[in-house]
């Protein structure tokens, strides 16, 4: 990607853009994430009174980030359960609310969770705010609890690099399942990361000035644990597998998953640059999904497979690399 051998392909991709040269016309990318939901909304009795007594239990509600193009419109998705079992909520009202920028919030629609406690609400090219990242609340109407999660708003021909997690940023595939376990029996657990990966992260984001996606095949009630750890991470669209379906590292489960949803954005006006992973079905997917091995970075066991980079078992000498490549250009201003 960025050394005099590595990553050709990925580097055509880049170009040096002073500031003082960047497109007058294009939009400035908003950050809207810093208004909190008030408690003292307004609720509604639930429909089904068993889950009135349901909700009793602490919520386990979950949301994966969404990106929406300009102009094309957008989705947003949740799953919304209770208690140690995850007992879904179904047929109930969902309300979702996103930072209005200032200091409020505005309603973009609402709905009912089918039965599998899942809600989706679709978002016509007018309910969508400017080009940015903004908080999103889904709201239980029956009881005030949410689930959180970002829409980005971007246009078409940004650019994206795409993370892979577990063996990739973390030092191997168990980490989350022991973060599980540990935070079960109340040890508590932080999974270890690679060295350099949240420096790697910040590199390309701030930088060279990428949006980054977390592509996860972890299963969805991991979504608050995988936000925690990212926290120290810079801010990413965070994407988690929605079916038991999806997470098997093999390429008919997380490999079908990843490349759908990497097709999808691409399929929407938005280029996908480069990924990292460290499983086959990581370069399964992104080159299902038009990436060149060039541009496909692997950790660990796999690196190196197919043509593609190998990274070892670090970051720290790539990052020493990205350190001379040069801005990508993008169609807004950060």
């Amino acid at each position: 990607m960025f050394g005099r051998i590595w990553m050709p392909l990925f580097i055509a991709h880049l170009s040096v853009v002073p500031a003082w040269m960047a497109n007058a016309d294009s939009p400035q990318f908003q950050v809207c994430e810093s208004t909190s939901l008030p408690s003292n909304l307004p609720k509604q009795n639930f429909t089904n009174s068993y889950h009135g007594v349901l909700a009793l239990m602490s919520a386990h509600h979950s949301a994966s980030d969404e990106i929406a193009v300009l102009g094309q419109g957008g989705q947003i998705t949740g799953h919304f359960s209770y208690g140690p079992l995850r007992t879904n909520l179904h047929g109930e009202r969902i309300e979702v609310l996103i930072d209005n920028c200032q200091g409020g919030y505005r309603i973009l629609g609402s709905g009912a969770t089918d039965h599998d406690g899942r809600f989706n609400l679709d978002l016509t090219p007018e309910q969508l705010p400017p080009v940015g990242r903004f908080a999103i609340y889904q709201r239980v109407v029956g009881d005030n609890t949410v689930a959180k999660s970002t829409l980005r708003v971007l246009p078409r021909g940004t650019h994206l690099v795409v993370f892979d997690l577990d063996g990739t940023l973390t030092t191997s595939s168990t980490e989350m399942v022991r973060s599980v376990v540990e935070n079960i029996l109340n040890h508590g657990y932080s999974p270890q990361a690679r060295s350099g990966a949240q420096e790697v992260t910040r590199q390309i984001y701030n930088t060279l000035g990428y949006e980054v996606v977390y592509l996860s095949a972890r299963i969805y009630p991991l979504t608050d644990l995988t936000r925690s750890w990212l926290s120290n991470f810079v801010p990413g669209t965070i994407r988690m597998a929605e079916h038991l379906s999806e997470v098997f590292g093999n390429n008919d489960a997380a490999g079908e998953y990843k490349a759908k949803y990497m097709l999808k954005l691409a399929s929407q006006g938005l280029k996908i640059d480069a990924g990292y992973g460290d499983l086959l079905s990581d370069i399964y997917a992104y080159k299902k999904a038009g990436i060149a091995p060039g541009s496909i970075f692997m950790l660990g066991a796999n690196g190196g497979a197919e043509g593609t980079v190998d990274l070892g078992d670090g970051y720290d000498a790539h990052i020493r690399q990205l350190q001379s490549a040069r801005r990508v250009s993008q169609p807004f201003v950060r």
